[in-house]
């Protein structure tokens, strides 16, 4: 027992000799701010009127007389920021989730897929104003017949459906066909399974994004089926402007390519709009606090 004490003493004797750091957040006028803050990003501005910031960063230890100003970090808080920061957020929940998936089952093969998509997407937007939302189910003929988006970008150019397909293996498949055959080896083997056509799937839930919005207004339009790195595209039809297939390593340059070839037809408040009326169909986002 004596011997736990004296290291537990020792180790609070060598963590306030050694320091610790300590944040100061300051408005644009230089005014100290009562905020209590452990780090100096984005999250430690959600609440506070948009503008700039300043975060000191003050080393201080038990054998200090005067706390020792290590930097200083300017940030501009606005709502793009602020959005972005709140989308990372949601993926790193995401990731504590989807790391507990051991051994991975086939459900949680696809939420990992879907996860890692949205990481690409998320660094795709990191210079617009944005919302991604995850598993909709929009209602088709009945409310009881519906049909399920993986994720949903609504993004300054346009409205972006993707359709994450998590598998590993050899795809081929025609724009017709109702199921596409994958093909892998396993055990010695040739093991062969199917699996929905993902360019009809996307077609499905264009029209039903269409029937949601009704006709009074032109939207744009475009879809994407991501496939795994692992998936080799053997014999599948050729991407077009509204319809693409890529592996998830080609995603991030592709939405680039998009965007920087596309006009700006949202802004921002149409983009909160349109978030407003999705999010009723859409998986719940983890409440930042």
């Amino acid at each position: 027992m004596l011997l736990i004490l004296f290291l537990i003493g020792l180790f609070a004797l060598v963590f306030f000799a050694s320091g610790w750091t300590d944040f100061i957040l300051r408005d644009s006028k230089g005014r100290m701010l009562s905020r209590k803050t452990k780090t100096a990003d984005e999250g430690a501005l959600i609440g506070l009127d948009y503008g700039t910031y300043t975060f000191e960063v003050w080393h201080k230890s038990l054998f200090r007389l005067r706390p020792k100003l290590l930097r200083t970090i300017e940030m501009k808080h606005d709502k793009t920021a602020e959005n972005l920061w709140r989308h990372e957020f949601k993926l790193a929940h995401d990731e504590r989730d989807v790391g507990s998936f051991l051994p991975p089952m086939e459900r949680e093969l696809r939420l990992y897929g879907e996860f890692l998509t949205d990481k690409e997407i998320v660094k795709a937007c990191h210079d617009f104003y944005f919302k991604v939302l995850n598993n909709l189910y929009l209602p088709r003929n009945t409310i009881a017949n519906t049909t399920e988006i993986d994720s949903l970008l609504i993004h300054p150019t346009g409205i972006y459906l993707f359709e994450s397909e998590n598998y590993s293996g050899w795809v081929f498949g025609n724009a017709e066909d109702r199921y596409w055959d994958l093909s892998k080896v396993g055990n010695n083997k040739i093991l062969k399974s199917q699996f929905e056509n993902p360019m009809m799937r996307c077609e499905r839930n264009v029209r039903a994004l269409h029937m949601l919005l009704g006709d009074n207004h032109e939207y744009h339009f475009g879809s994407y089926a991501v496939f795994g790195n692992k998936t080799s595209l053997k014999k599948v039809p050729e991407s077009t402007n509204e319809m693409k297939l890529v592996l998830r390593s080609q995603l991030y340059a592709s939405l680039i390519r998009t965007f920087s070839t596309s006009k700006v037809i949202y802004t921002e408040a149409e983009i909160d709009a349109l978030e407003a009326k999705f999010s009723g169909y859409a998986d719940a986002v983890p409440v930042v606090r």
